[in-house]
C-alpha cells in the first residue's frame, strides 16, 4: 500500500490494526481445533507437540499421567488440551451432597462445586490497548476458589472439569485444604472476615425462623484479612488496593461470594465493591 506522508501515520495505525485482527481470527480457529474430534480434524493442522499423550510440564499438571485414548466429551481427540489466552482447565471438586444438618439432596438440585485443580493455563491475555501479554495468576497442580456460574464444564478424560478465564479466579492456595493462612487473593480480590451471626431468631409465640431470611441480618461490614496485588495497567504495572489487611470495610447487602473456611464465614469480594474503610475513633 502506498502512502504519502500526510497519510502515513492513519496508515501505519490500519496495518496494525489488521495484525491485530488477523492474530485474533488465529488464535480462534486454533481454539475451535482443539475441540474437534480426530475423526474430522486434518492431521496437517496439528503440530506434533500436540500430538503427544503425556501433559507437557509447561503447560499441564504432571500429578496424573493420561492413561490410553485423548477424550473429551465422550469423543476422542487428537492431542491434550491446551488452553489458549487466559482461560484455565480445572479439574472439580465433588459436588456439594448434603446440607450441613446431613440431608443428602438429589443429583439434580446439588450445589456446583465452584473449587478445584489447575490443569492447564493459557499463556495470559493480550491487553486491548497495548498487545502486552497480562501474565497469569495461577498454574497447574494449585487449587482456586472460582466465582459461581462462570465457565465452561466438560468432560475430559473422564474426569469432570471446568474451563474458567483467570479474572474468575477469587483465590488460590497450595495445600490439602483451605485456610485463612494458605489463602492468596487474585489480583483485586479481597477476604473479608465477617462478624459472628446469630443462626436462628425465635419470636414470642414461638415460632423459629433462621436468621438468614431477613434483610437487615444480613452483613453489611466486616474485617480485611487478606488483599490481592492489585489490577495491571497498560504497561502491566500493578496498582495497589485501597485497603489494608486489618482494615474494618463497609459493603452492600448481597455482594461477594460466602465463603466457609475451617467454620468461620468469609466475603470474598472486588475490591470495586467496597463502599468505605470505618475508622476506629480510638485509633485515630
Amino acid at each position: 500500500v502506498m502512502c504519502s506522508k500526510t497519510n502515513q501515520d492513519t496508515c501505519a495505525k490500519k496495518k496494525k490494526s489488521d495484525a491485530m485482527m488477523q492474530s485474533y481470527m488465529s488464535a480462534a480457529a486454533t481454539m475451535a481445533l482443539l475441540f474437534i474430534p480426530s475423526d474430522v480434524t486434518p492431521f496437517s493442522f496439528l503440530s506434533r507437540s500436540s500430538m503427544s499423550p503425556v501433559r507437557d510440564g509447561a503447560h499441564l499438571s504432571m500429578s496424573s499421567i493420561i492413561d490410553g485414548p485423548i477424550t473429551l466429551d465422550g469423543k476422542v481427540i487428537r492431542g491434550p488440551i491446551s488452553p489458549l489466552s487466559n482461560f484455565i482447565l480445572v479439574r472439580n471438586k465433588d459436588r456439594i451432597m448434603a446440607t450441613s444438618g446431613g440431608i443428602f439432596l438429589p443429583e439434580d438440585v446439588q450445589t456446583k462445586s465452584t473449587e478445584g485443580e489447575v490443569v492447564a493455563a493459557g499463556p495470559g491475555q493480550p491487553h486491548p490497548h497495548t498487545g502486552k501479554i497480562i501474565p497469569m495468576d495461577v498454574s497447574p497442580g494449585q487449587t482456586v476458589l472460582y466465582t459461581e456460574y462462570s465457565g465452561l464444564e466438560m468432560k475430559y478424560c473422564d474426569e469432570d472439569m471446568t474451563m474458567i478465564k483467570c479474572h474468575d479466579v477469587m483465590l488460590r492456595y497450595t495445600g490439602a485444604m483451605l485456610t485463612e493462612e494458605n489463602a492468596e487473593m487474585c489480583r483485586d480480590w479481597v477476604l473479608v472476615k465477617l462478624p459472628p451471626r446469630q443462626e436462628v431468631q425465635e419470636f414470642t409465640d414461638g415460632i423459629v425462623v433462621a436468621a438468614t431470611v431477613f434483610k437487615e441480618d444480613l452483613p453489611v461490614r466486616g474485617t480485611v484479612v487478606k488483599v490481592g496485588a492489585g489490577r495491571f495497567t497498560s504497561k502491566l504495572e500493578v496498582m495497589p488496593l485501597p485497603v489494608n489487611v486489618g482494615d474494618e470495610v463497609k459493603f452492600r447487602e448481597y455482594a461477594g461470594n460466602d465463603v466457609t473456611i475451617q467454620s468461620e464465614q468469609y466475603l470474598v469480594i472486588k475490591a470495586i465493591d467496597l463502599l468505605a474503610v470505618l475508622k476506629d475513633p480510638e485509633n485515630e
